[in-house]
């Protein structure tokens, strides 16, 4: 969402083009560089884990980010939230590999990652609503809310949920 409130970020915090550069890089470089440690992170520990505390974490630094007094907070919150993406997503592309048998596993990630892709869409086109309403600092606060719901879900899937084939030790 963080792309459609760039204007009114900042005209409010006196921001410049380059500042906005940092914010909308801030969360692709940090989930590219964390992708690594925490996909290796996910093999070794809980995915279920890993999933719940990024889901949590980038909740959490979402709406944070509607409280940022000025570029450093608004920066470590896009950075933040960046690190709960790639934690999230790393656990989370494995246990559908887990989960969705071979010959219907392909459909399974497109399907993930064309929610990923839709989900970011409609949330700018929902955030730039918003913003016209209500600012970008109340834009940026009701979206993390559901994250913690999704977090605790995460953290306890149903038992029905189990692996159709196994390729080695199982850490769920």
């Amino acid at each position: 969402a963080i792309f459609a409130l760039f204007e009114p970020i900042k005209q409010d915090l006196g921001l410049t083009d380059t500042h906005l550069g940092w914010l909308g890089s801030a969360y692709v470089l940090v989930f590219s560089l964390a992708a690594l440690p925490v996909g290796v992170l996910s093999d070794l520990r809980s995915r279920i884990g890993m999933i719940t505390g990024g889901v949590a974490l980038w909740s959490a630094f979402t709406s944070l980010g509607g409280l940022a007094r000025g570029f450093p907070g608004l920066l470590v919150s896009r950075a933040m939230v960046g690190m709960g993406g790639a934690a999230a997503n790393a656990a989370s592309t494995s246990l559908v590999a887990d989960y969705v048998p071979g010959a219907r596993r392909a459909f399974a990630m497109a399907s993930f990652t064309a929610g990923l892709v839709l989900g970011g869409v409609l949330g700018l086109l929902i955030a730039g609503e918003v913003e016209q309403l209500y600012g970008w600092r109340v834009t940026l606060l009701p979206p993390g809310l559901p994250g913690f719901g999704l977090a605790l879900l995460s953290a306890r899937p149903g038992r029905c949920l189990r692996p159709r084939h196994r390729r080695g030790p199982l850490r769920t």
